[in-house]
């Protein structure tokens, strides 16, 4: 299999993040706290998930019953491949 320059960096990535989650296992509570407050701080600008506005828009589509909404677990059953 030929390593490309991509799947090179990729691999390097993936080696560096288990490394620092290595290290931060090691970390005092305080210490990890820290970080986590860190971490979580310049994320604030990042969308992680739906916004109100789109939260909003589900819950009509739910409403109007053009959509239908189905359990956790009948999500997961359709979410693995």
């Amino acid at each position: 299999m030929e390593l490309t320059a991509a799947r090179y960096g990729q691999s390097c990535f993936m080696q560096t993040l288990v490394q620092i989650r290595r290290d931060v296992d090691r970390l005092s509570v305080e210490d990890k706290a820290s970080l986590a407050c860190h971490l979580l701080s310049i994320l604030s600008d990042e969308s992680i998930g739906a916004d109100d506005e789109e939260a909003d828009r589900r819950d009509h589509e739910m409403d109007a019953g053009q959509v239908q909404s189905i359990s956790h677990s009948e999500f997961l059953r359709q979410a693995r491949p």
